[in-house]
């Protein structure tokens, strides 16, 4: 099961985001065959792309700074292309670990059946 997940930059250099970097971190340890990165980047310049990553990114640069709506609008379109069903939505400075990532793939796995399930949210709790 495909899942891309959107990572939205906005003036901050794409190795210095912690999303990116957590996701690359995961990368090694667990499989990410079946996750696609988009990074859309709202800075004022554009960026090059010269680390490689153990996954498929795709970068688009909006100088016009259309913000979440526009990236997540933009993520939704190359999902439907791609007849990718599920979109993973994040900020530039969310940190990331294996069993989050983990929980996302199983959870997919044990509702994969369910024609009526269309959105996973996750829990989250403090203190």
């Amino acid at each position: 099961m495909k899942i891309t997940a959107v990572v939205v930059l906005y003036n901050m250099p794409v190795h210095s985001s912690k999303t990116i970097e957590s996701f690359k971190a995961i990368a090694n340890d667990l499989s990410l065959n079946n996750f696609d990165l988009i990074i859309y980047d709202n800075s004022y310049k554009e960026q090059k792309i010269t680390e490689e990553y153990p996954f498929k990114i795709t970068y688009f640069h909006d100088k016009e700074n259309g913000g979440l709506t526009a990236a997540y609008n933009f993520a939704l379109k190359k999902c439907l292309e791609s007849q990718i069903k599920w979109l993973l939505l994040l900020d530039q400075d969310t940190q990331l670990n294996n069993t989050y990532i983990q929980a996302i793939q199983n959870s997919l796995l044990n509702i994969e059946s369910l024609k009526d399930v269309v959105c996973l949210v996750p829990h989250v709790v403090s203190k």
